[in-house]
């Protein structure tokens, strides 16, 4: 009888954690809309006054008067942005709602990039990076550029691959390199080029840059 008593403690704190981590997605979303519209009245303001610097004024604009980093904003418009899914997935999204900004999931995931790739991935010339071992990233998901958290990327696809198998497409897409430039590439960051070597390969939108 007892653990009958403390079961359905568990199960009814379990609905309680639930609830609360919806009620918590709810306001992320607010919160995203706003920083939406906030970023969108600015980009016009901007463009009347001739400008281009959107972004950079926006994050400005962030820093100077919210009580969060321009990271967190991003994933806030982001939850926005897929309001839809999110809300419509139930309580079988528990997992997704707690990985959500503000809902107790903590930081994304962090993948390190030098910061000349980095300046790539936020001109659109770097869609993809490869690596030695996994990376623990999940296709749908955000990660965030650890050599200075000042973008998030979304991962599109994920996949595994021999550098022997590289064509002249995944070289353009590693940084707009030809492919004997992304094995030199390579090779001075590895230090050697095994072509039978299985390297995880993920594909990523950039969402939000600061550089």
């Amino acid at each position: 009888m007892a653990e009958l008593v403390i079961a359905a403690d568990i199960n009814e704190e379990h609905l309680q954690a639930v609830d609360g981590a919806f009620e918590a997605v709810k306001h992320a979303i607010r919160c995203g809309e706003l920083l939406i519209q906030q970023k969108q009245a600015m980009g016009a303001t901007q463009g009347r006054q001739g400008k281009n610097d959107a972004r950079g004024t926006f994050s400005s604009w962030v820093k100077e008067h919210c009580n969060f980093s321009y990271r967190q904003a991003a994933r806030y418009m982001q939850a926005y942005r897929d309001r839809d899914a999110i809300l419509a997935a139930g309580h079988d999204s528990l997992r997704k709602a707690l990985q959500l900004p503000g809902a107790g999931g903590g930081a994304c995931v962090r993948l390190p990039f030098s910061l000349a790739h980095a300046r790539k991935i936020a001109a659109g010339e770097k869609t993809q990076t490869s690596r030695r071992r996994p990376t623990n990233a999940v296709v749908g998901e955000d990660v965030a550029l650890a050599v200075t958290s000042c973008a998030t990327l979304r991962i599109v696809r994920i996949e595994s691959k021999r550098l022997g198998d590289f064509t002249e497409e995944d070289a353009q897409r590693e940084g707009g390199y030809t492919l004997p430039e992304f094995r030199c590439a390579w090779v001075d960051m590895h230090g050697s080029w095994d072509t039978n070597q299985e390297v995880e390969v993920v594909h990523f939108t950039c969402e939000e840059s600061q550089l």
